[in-house]
Formats: structure tokens, C-alpha cells, sequence
């Protein structure tokens, strides 16, 4: 959130948290006071036992990419999976839930981590299946992850990744990237009002 702040100074983040529950930590709309935003991050309890991210995907596109927390329809919307393992105790389908129209609109990302994941052909399959063409990342634990920050930073909203964005966008609605949302094995994070300097 630090970094994508340093080159977006009007982003902001949802974080929804899922595993048996799903639950959302940081509204899209509690971003005013960046400082006291991170610590209320830095301080989320994770939760245990199922992986319910088929879910907690459809909860995004549901409560959190809504107008009603922040969004418009020019709005980027992005999300990325981080999980650690398969899909456990889910009451939806993955596949119905990436075929919403919602979804439309949406880029996604998805990391696997862990050999928990990364070794069993369906878990990755699950992770693949969720990410857009090249936007799956893959990482050995979660102390990894910097190993991956920087590419993932540029894929998204990095210095170096906001030509890839625009580029993607219709050249009436480039002065702004209005939302990034990433789901998290535990977390799901956005940022609904990106301004370009």
C-alpha cells in the first residue's frame, strides 16, 4: 500500500479477509489518513481453517465494487488472489463466479504459495484459472513474496505498469485510475480512486 501510494496518491484499499468467514477489514472508503490506515492493517488478526475464494472473490464484486463504497463506472478494477492452498468448504462455484458480468471489467491476479499449493496440479490450476493471461505469480512462502514485489508493483500500479494500465484503457477516461482491488488468502485490497499526476 506504501509504494503504490508513493506513484497513486488518491488510491485506496479495501482489505476483506476470508477463510472460514469473510469479513472486510478496511473499507474502500477508510483511506483519508494513510498512517492510520497501514497500522489498522498491520493489526488484522488472519483467520483460519477453510479457503473460501471463490467467495470471497464474489464478495468483492458484490459489497466492495459497488457505488455505494467508492467506485464509478470508469473505475479500473483489479483484484489479486494470494492463497496457499486449494479451494476448501466453498459453497460457489469458481468458475460461476469468474463468469459474472461483474467481472467483465475486472483484472485479475492471482499468487500461489507455498509448496502445499504450488504442488498439487489442481490448487494451481484453481490459481491459473483465477488470473488474467501472464498475471499469475508463483512463490516458495510468504518471505517471498519480496522476491516478487517490485514485477507484481509494476504488473499493477508501479511506475513502470501505469503506461501497461492506461494502455488498456479508453484515451477519454486515462486522467484517472479510479480502482485496483486484490484479494488476499486471507485479504482482499483496492484502489477505487486512483488520480494520475
Amino acid at each position: 500500500m506504501t509504494n503504490v501510494w508513493k506513484t497513486c496518491f488518491n488510491c485506496a484499499f479495501a482489505i476483506v479477509q476470508y477463510a472460514s468467514r469473510i469479513r472486510t477489514e478496511l473499507p474502500l472508503q477508510d483511506n483519508k489518513d494513510a498512517s492510520r490506515t497501514l497500522e489498522k492493517v498491520k493489526e488484522i488478526q488472519q483467520l483460519g481453517n477453510l479457503t473460501k475464494t471463490a467467495s470471497a472473490i464474489h464478495y468483492v464484486l458484490t459489497n466492495i465494487f459497488i457505488p455505494e463504497n467508492g467506485p464509478t463506472i470508469k473505475s479500473k478494477k483489479m483484484i489479486i488472489v494470494l492463497s496457499d492452498g486449494k479451494i476448501l468448504g466453498d459453497p460457489m462455484n469458481l468458475t460461476n463466479v469468474l463468469n459474472m458480468p461483474e467481472m467483465k471489467e475486472v483484472t485479475r491476479f492471482a499468487i500461489g504459495v507455498g509448496n502445499a499449493l504450488l504442488t498439487d496440479p489442481e490448487a494451481v490450476q484453481e490459481m491459473k484459472d483465477i488470473a488474467d493471461t501472464n498475471k499469475f505469480f508463483n512463490v516458495s512462502n510468504y518471505a517471498a513474496l519480496d522476491d516478487i514485489l517490485s514485477e507484481l508493483e509494476q504488473s499493477i500500479t508501479g511506475t513502470n505498469a501505469l503506461d501497461d494500465i492506461l494502455s488498456e484503457m479508453e484515451p477519454s477516461i486515462t486522467e484517472t485510475i479510479d480502482e485496483k482491488v486484490w484479494v488476499f488468502k486471507g485479504c482482499l485490497a483496492g484502489c477505487p480512486d486512483c488520480s494520475l499526476p
